[in-house]
């Protein structure tokens, strides 16, 4: 009896501390989604959200995200979010970048970045 006893209370003691070690893991994925520079999951040079968001919606090519990133902060001018012409610059400057299929998504993507 003392046997079957001591196997339920290691059996407890164990998964006790496999929970443990679940709920660690829990914690560090919700510090990684709460702060994603912290993660290493980016290369360096995806230093603010604006080229990350870029790189994690251009299949991870992180030449194209910089690409990118670089043509907008040179082509954007001042008060360009709805103003048709300001916003075709960055079209233009941007599309020689990416398929024009996938111009409207990655712009919409780029409007939503507080930092352009």
């Amino acid at each position: 009896m003392s046997t079957l006893l001591n196997e339920l209370i290691e059996k407890r003691e164990n998964e006790t501390a496999a929970y443990q070690e679940y709920l660690q893991k829990i914690v560090a994925l919700a510090k990684q989604i709460h702060q994603p520079s912290t993660s290493s999951a980016y290369p360096e040079s995806l230093d603010t959200p604006a080229k990350r968001s870029l790189y994690d919606n251009l299949e991870q090519n992180e030449q194209l995200a910089l690409d990118i990133d670089a043509a907008v902060r040179n082509s954007k001018q001042d008060s360009w979010r709805e103003n048709k012409m300001k916003e075709k610059l960055i079209k233009n400057a941007i599309k020689k970048y990416i398929k024009p299929e996938d111009l409207e998504s990655i712009f919409e993507i780029i409007k939503q970045q507080s930092e352009y």
